[in-house]
């Protein structure tokens, strides 16, 4: 089992058609990449997000280990009605993303930082006892 579980919200707009008429439609959801991994000490979380400034994204973690990511990748269209546009592979719009965070991270004690468009967020683990065994001695 996953030490994450994660759930995402997105909206499946692809672009199907040649010859589409409006920029709305050319403009696909935006759905960052997302990888979680983890070590002996840290669980953590890389989201690409190319082009973005950390001002544009939001987080939140909730007591029940629920962590979002949101925020909304600009375009960089104008809205000239003149222009034509061939081809558009970027996606541009509002994302979120959450994740329910493992039981033994530290939510008090969460980092983040960004870089070269790569989101880090490092959750320290916090020492579990539980599985420490020790003798009983009989009297």
């Amino acid at each position: 089992m996953y030490p994450f579980h994660y759930y995402q919200h997105r909206k499946n707009n692809r672009l199907q058609n040649d010859n589409i008429n409006s920029l709305e439609k050319k403009l696909v959801d935006f759905s960052p990449s997302i990888n979680l991994t983890e070590d002996e000490n840290n669980y953590y979380i890389h989201a690409d997000l190319p082009g973005m400034r950390k001002d544009q994204i939001k987080m939140e973690i909730t007591d029940d280990h629920t962590f979002t990511i949101s925020g909304e990748r600009e375009s960089f269209f104008d809205n000239e009605k003149e222009k034509k546009i061939h081809v558009i592979e970027c996606s541009y719009g509002k994302f979120e993303r959450s994740f329910t965070i493992p039981e033994d991270a530290d939510l008090n004690n969460i980092q983040a930082k960004m870089e070269n468009g790569v989101l880090e967020v490092l959750f320290n683990k916090i020492e579990h006892h539980n599985n420490r065994k020790r003798t009983i001695p009989i009297q």
